[in-house]
C-alpha cells in the first residue's frame, strides 16, 4: 500500500517538475521574444530619427536669406474654389502638402541678383504665389491675396570639391518634408547651392 502510494506521489512529482520546466522554457522564450521586439522597436525608431536629421542637414548649411520684395495686382479674402478644395481635402487626407518642384544646375554666369529677380517675377506675375489661406475654427479655409510683401531666396554654399548637386538633392528634400505654414507663410521655397562662389543649382519646391 506505502509502495504503491509512493509511486503516485513520485509521478505526480516527476509531472510537476516536467510542467515547471516546459513553463520555465516557455517563458525564457517569451523573453527572448520581448527583447526580440524591443530591439526591433529602437531600430525602427533610430531608422526614423535618421529619417528626419537626414534632411534637415541640409537646411544646417544655410549661408545667407536674400529678402526679395514684391508687388503685383490684386489682394482680398474670399472662398476656395472648388478645384482649391479638392486639393485642400486631398492634402488633409494624405498628411502632406503634395509638394511639387525640383532642382536645376544653373548655367555658368548666373548671379544670386539674377535669382533674387527670377523670384520677384514668380511672386509679382502669379496671384497664387502671393496667395495664403486664412484657416478657421468652423468651415473650409478663405484663401487670401496679397498685393506686395517679402520672401526670401535662401543661399547654401557647398565646399570646395563637395558634390553640389548632393547639396542640392538634401536642400530639395528637406524642402519637401518640412511642414508648410498655410496662414504664415508663402507657397514657394526657393534656394541656390553656390559653390566656389558662382551659384551652381536652384532649387524651387511649393505645395500644391
Amino acid at each position: 500500500e506505502l509502495g504503491h502510494r509512493d509511486r503516485r506521489i513520485a509521478d505526480q512529482a516527476a509531472a510537476l517538475e516536467a510542467a515547471r520546466a516546459a513553463h520555465a522554457d516557455e517563458l525564457k522564450a517569451l523573453s527572448v521574444g520581448v527583447e526580440a521586439a524591443e530591439a526591433a522597436r529602437a531600430n525602427l525608431l533610430a531608422d526614423m530619427a535618421e529619417e528626419i536629421r537626414r534632411p534637415l542637414r541640409g537646411l544646417a548649411r544655410l549661408t545667407e536669406r536674400v529678402a526679395v520684395g514684391f508687388a503685383g495686382d490684386g489682394s482680398g479674402a474670399d472662398e476656395m474654389s472648388w478645384g482649391m478644395l479638392e486639393i485642400w481635402y486631398a492634402m488633409q487626407g494624405q498628411c502632406t502638402a503634395l509638394p511639387i518642384g525640383g532642382r536645376a544646375r544653373l548655367d555658368e554666369g548666373t548671379t544670386v541678383a539674377d535669382l533674387a529677380e527670377e523670384l520677384r517675377y514668380l511672386m509679382t506675375r502669379f496671384p497664387s504665389m502671393r496667395t495664403r489661406l486664412r484657416l478657421r475654427e468652423e468651415g473650409d479655409p478663405l484663401q487670401e491675396l496679397f498685393a506686395s510683401g517679402t520672401i526670401d531666396l535662401e543661399v547654401y554654399d557647398a565646399a570646395a570639391g563637395e558634390d553640389a548637386d548632393g547639396l542640392a538633392a538634401a536642400v530639395e528634400e528637406a524642402y519637401r518634408r518640412a511642414e508648410f505654414d498655410f496662414e504664415g507663410q508663402w507657397p514657394v521655397r526657393m534656394g541656390v547651392v553656390r559653390q566656389h562662389g558662382r551659384p551652381a543649382h536652384l532649387v524651387t519646391v511649393m505645395h500644391h
